[in-house]
Parts: structure tokens; C-alpha cells; sequence
């Protein structure tokens, strides 16, 4: 989140892009929203299609860190 906060963002807004919104993906849903370590690719795709339903989205980057990425998101 860091880096889009303080890299992405800025630059986005420098080439065009008007509004630029920062969504992590979630892991868990409890009394505390738990964030990182996504354990499977079912998880990160729902996240994905709830992103693209929504009507004021004109575009959709992602950016992961692949460093323990779930085994069966290299299959998909």
C-alpha cells in the first residue's frame, strides 16, 4: 500500500488520470479486517470481479508482491 500511496498514485495523477483509488485485497473478514498473505487465487479473483461490478470504474491496474503468492494463482 506504501507504494502506491507514495509512487503510483502521484504519477497516475501527472499522466491524466483524474481520480485514483488504492484497494487492498482482503484475506479474512472478522471483527478485524485482516490484510495480506492471500492464501489461494479464489480469494484474489473474487476481489477482482466485486472491483470490475462496480459502475464508476473506468480502469483496473493491480499490483502484487509474489513473494509467498498462493501455489494455485500460477495455474490460473
Amino acid at each position: 500500500m506504501t507504494v502506491a500511496n507514495e509512487l503510483l498514485i502521484d504519477h497516475l495523477c501527472r499522466i491524466g488520470w483524474s481520480t485514483v483509488t488504492v484497494s487492498v485485497v482482503r484475506t479474512q473478514t472478522s471483527s478485524i479486517t485482516h490484510r495480506g498473505g492471500v492464501s489461494s487465487w479464489t480469494k484474489i479473483h473474487k476481489e477482482i470481479k466485486e472491483l470490475l461490478a462496480q459502475r464508476t470504474l473506468t480502469a483496473l491496474t493491480t499490483l502484487f508482491d509474489f513473494y509467498g503468492f498462493p501455489v494455485d494463482a500460477h495455474r490460473a
